[in-house]
């Protein structure tokens, strides 16, 4: 068995400048504050700018795009959420989790967003859309650690088969637009990280799936 360490990569950025935006823009009076790993050591000064200006604070942590459960403990105390980090997949996920309004704080581009729900359910909606007259779907599997999920990507060709559709599954190490789009597949089922579907489908000439989409 190979051995795995797993390092904390702890990004060299200073949170107050964002921080300081975002708390302008926040309704609620208990604010759920939330991270990427990158920047879980900012997370006290994060909280001693909210509550400067009046702000109640609950620190959830860190979260994956993947596994938004410590945001998921404090939904019922926090109003609203921060989610400290870059692009709106985290932020996302914080959204279907939590069921709150999110802010996304981005340190790195300085910018603050909050992520539309109504936005995300269209471009789900269009992606299922566009994937609704496949005869032939490639599910695919992700060879790295931790995203290789066979016995999901096994259950989609069962129930795909039983559908009468067509379905292969493949491994892949690096899943790209490159690498998809000239398979003989009309559409894609992608069981590896969320995020090459939800901030990457537009870069496909073919639909791709979450799993709970198909």
């Amino acid at each position: 068995n190979n051995k795995v360490i797993y390092v904390e990569a702890h990004a060299d950025l200073d949170v107050t400048k964002v921080v300081d935006k975002a708390v302008k823009i926040l309704d609620g009076k208990t604010i759920g504050l939330v991270t990427t790993i990158q920047h879980i050591r900012e997370l006290p000064k994060a909280r001693e700018i909210l509550e400067n200006h009046g702000k109640k604070v609950v620190i959830g942590g860190q979260v994956l795009g993947c596994d938004q459960t410590n945001a998921g403990k404090i939904k019922d105390t926090a109003d609203e959420f921060l989610l400290i980090g870059p692009g709106p997949f985290h932020g996302l996920g914080a959204m279907y989790a939590t069921g709150k309004q999110v802010l996304l704080a981005d340190p790195y581009t300085g910018t603050v967003e909050g992520i539309d729900p109504v936005r995300a359910e269209k471009e789900k909606y269009l992606r299922k859309s566009k994937a609704m007259n496949a005869s032939a779907y490639g599910i695919v599997v992700g060879a790295k650690p931790g995203q290789k999920n066979l016995a999901v990507a096994e259950k989609i060709l069962q129930r795909l088969k039983k559908d009468r559709k067509k379905a292969h599954i493949i491994i892949m190490n690096e899943i790209t637009p490159e690498r998809l789009d000239y398979l003989p597949f009309d559409a894609y089922i992608v069981t590896a990280c969320p995020r090459i579907v939800i901030d990457d489908w537009k870069n496909y000439k073919k639909p791709i799936l979450l799993p709970e989409e198909l």
